[in-house]
């Protein structure tokens, strides 16, 4: 969680910086993208502890070591945006609209791991009959 707390906000600054083709459509894309990457951020830096459940209530080891593996999907993700970063920073015109649909994608695992890490407890369900 540290290294998201730490590179997520550098990689918005740097997607930010990126000098954009013309366009409307790309713009608010581009947008777009930064808005989920903060709400991202957001959510890193609201993050309950890893051991924990609630206030005095730790989390079962099991538990621990599912949110552990739902962190390492939201880093796979936030490696894959350093990537992309790179790719968006050489990329031209006509490549922009490809990059953003990969970025969308990016976005969503990372959305997807830090929505998985934050649950308290795996939702068990039982095998119907």
């Amino acid at each position: 969680m540290r290294r998201l707390f730490l590179e997520l906000p550098a990689l918005s600054r740097e997607l930010r910086l990126l000098q954009l083709p013309e366009g409307l459509p790309v713009f608010e894309r581009h947008q777009a993208l930064l808005l989920r990457l903060g709400m991202a951020s957001l959510n890193v830096t609201t993050m309950p502890a890893l051991a924990w459940a609630a206030p005095d209530q730790p989390l079962p080891e099991q538990d621990q070591n599912r949110r552990s593996r739902h962190t390492l999907i939201a880093c796979d993700a936030l490696d894959e945006a350093w990537s992309l970063l790179a790719r968006l920073q050489l990329a031209g015109h006509e490549q922009w609209p490809q990059l953003l649909d990969e970025a969308d994608r990016v976005c969503a695992n990372l959305e997807t791991g830090l929505s998985l890490r934050r649950a308290p407890h795996a939702e068990r369900v039982e095998p119907s009959l």
